[in-house]
């Protein structure tokens, strides 16, 4: 479970990222929803990331031009390694089992709205779709949160009668992900 800072926030692959990484998790996010979402209520994602990399094929040329920059900059020489590894856990983090049935529908919800969002748009798109699906990641952590303290007091109050739960299933562990740090100027839009 990602933990949540003293600024409340839980610190996820997507903490700290510049305005252009968010954009590209967002795209991230959408490619392993084409992916992964192959439930027959889902069917219109693949089509929706179609059209979105069309509509937008500018915007994310350059987004992702600004994205390497920035790991050029914060890794030098090592910033294609550095930014396969961080790729590869933003891709892992959007495809955690427990919680595809509903990223799933969210991201069905976001592929209604791409559907209105005119070329240009990119940036107000993502961070719209980049905050519905947050939500539904954070709002499962909470609930496993919950859980663990759930089974604490279960076991506090039963265990000793009847058994214990078994600590591998409540003491998941997380490392936080390896991204450069977010720059000072915003990108120009």
């Amino acid at each position: 479970i990602p933990p949540v800072g003293v600024d409340g926030l839980r610190h996820t692959v997507n903490t700290s990222v510049s305005s252009a990484q968010r954009i590209w998790n967002f795209r991230s996010a959408y490619n392993v929803a084409a992916l992964n979402c192959l439930q027959p209520q889902h069917a219109g994602i693949l089509t929706g990331y179609k059209s979105f990399l069309e509509v937008h094929k500018r915007d994310l040329s350059r987004i992702n031009t600004t994205v390497e920059g920035e790991w050029r900059k914060a890794q030098g020489a090592s910033s294609a390694r550095a930014r396969d590894t961080y790729s590869t856990q933003v891709y892992n983090y959007w495809a955690l089992p427990p919680v595809q049935s509903q990223f799933c529908d969210a991201m069905m919800q976001i592929v209604q709205q791409e559907m209105l969002t005119p070329a240009g748009s990119l940036d107000l798109f993502a961070d719209a779709g980049m905050t519905k699906i947050e939500g539904v990641f954070n709002e499962f952590y909470r609930s496993f949160e919950q859980y663990r303290v759930d089974v604490a007091a279960w076991d506090a109050k039963y265990g000793a009668t009847y058994g214990y739960s078994q600590l591998q299933y409540t003491n998941a562990t997380y490392s936080a992900p390896m991204i450069p740090a977010a720059p000072v100027t915003q990108t120009p839009q």
